[in-house]
C-alpha cells in the first residue's frame, strides 16, 4: 500500500544512513515508486553553486539535515522541478527558472499519493515553496520573512536552507551557514524583544476596528495588514492607542472619498 511505502521511505530518510536511499535508485525500485524523483538522477546540474546532479544534492541534503521526519522529507522533494525546468545557456551554465513552484506541485502530488497526514504536508509544502527565498539579514526582512513562511516553520526553513547550501560546492557552505546563523540570532533578538511578526501580535485587532466604525469585510484584512506594515517599520508603534489613532486616519480617508 501507499502508505507502507511511505512508512519505509520515512524508515531509510531518518535511519542512521538516510545516503543508502540511492540502493533504491541502483536497484531500479525509485522509478517504479517515485519517477519523478528517479528523473532528479538523471538532471545534471551545471553550474558554478554546485557538484551533483539534482538528486545526489537532494540526497546530500537530506544526510545534512536534522533528523526530522518532515525537513527530510522536505530536502528530498526540494529541487523535483529541476528535472522539469532545466535549461542550458549558451556559456553551458545550467538554470532553472521556475522550479520552486514545479517542485511544490510534485511534492504535493507525491505527499498526497503517499497518504501524508495533512499536519506534515503543509509544513513540507511551504518549507519547499520558501526554501530559495532570500532573506536578507537586517530586523525589518527578516520580520517579512517570518510573516510570509510562518513563524511555526521559520526555523526549519533556517535549518532547510542549511542543508541545502551543505550539499553545494564546499567553498560555499561555510559562508552559507554563518549567514543563517545571523538570521537566525536576529530572529531570536527580536523575538526577546517581544517584536510583532504576525497579525496575532498586533496590540489591535478586527474586533477593536468594527467598534471604531469600520465596516466587515476586506477592509479590516486591509487596513490590520497595513498597521503590521508600519509596526514591522517602526516597533515601538505596537501601542493600541497609537494603532487606533493611525486606523482611525484611515477611517477618516474612507468616508472623505
Amino acid at each position: 500500500s501507499n502508505e507502507r511505502i511511505r512508512d519505509e521511505l520515512t524508515g531509510i530518510l531518518t535511519s542512521g544512513h538516510p545516503m543508502k536511499f540511492r540502493l533504491l535508485k541502483e536497484t531500479g525500485l525509485l522509478a517504479l515508486i517515485l519517477p519523478e524523483l528517479e528523473a532528479c538522477f538523471r538532471t545534471p546540474q551545471n553550474n558554478p553553486h554546485h557538484m551533483y546532479n539534482v538528486g545526489e544534492h537532494s540526497l546530500h541534503a537530506v544526510a545534512a539535515a536534522k533528523n526530522d521526519a518532515v525537513l527530510r522529507w522536505a530536502m528530498l522533494l526540494h529541487d523535483t522541478g529541476k528535472a522539469v525546468t532545466r535549461t542550458t545557456d549558451e556559456k553551458g551554465i545550467d538554470h532553472f527558472y521556475g522550479h520552486v513552484s514545479r517542485s511544490v506541485e510534485i511534492a504535493g502530488s507525491i505527499l498526497r499519493s503517499l497518504r501524508f497526514d495533512n499536519k506534515s504536508m503543509d509544513k513540507i509544502i511551504r518549507l519547499i515553496k520558501h526554501h530559495d527565498r532570500e532573506i536578507v539579514p537586517r530586523p525589518r526582512p527578516v520580520a517579512k520573512a517570518v510573516n510570509a513562511v510562518g513563524e511555526d516553520i521559520f526555523l526549519d526553513l533556517l535549518d532547510v536552507k542549511r542543508a541545502d547550501k551543505s550539499a553545494q560546492i564546499s567553498s560555499d557552505v561555510q559562508k552559507g551557514l554563518e549567514y543563517m546563523d545571523l538570521i537566525e540570532k536576529i530572529y531570536n533578538d527580536m523575538k526577546m524583544e517581544k517584536y510583532c511578526f504576525e497579525l496575532k501580535d498586533l496590540a489591535i485587532n478586527g474586533e477593536d476596528l468594527i467598534r471604531m466604525g469600520f465596516k466587515e469585510g476586506k477592509e479590516i484584512g486591509r487596513t490590520l495588514d497595513i498597521l503590521l506594515d508600519k509596526v514591522m517599520e517602526n516597533p515601538s508603534l505596537n501601542d493600541k492607542k497609537l494603532l487606533i489613532g493611525i486606523a482611525s486616519g484611515r477611517l477618516k480617508e474612507q468616508k472623505n472619498i
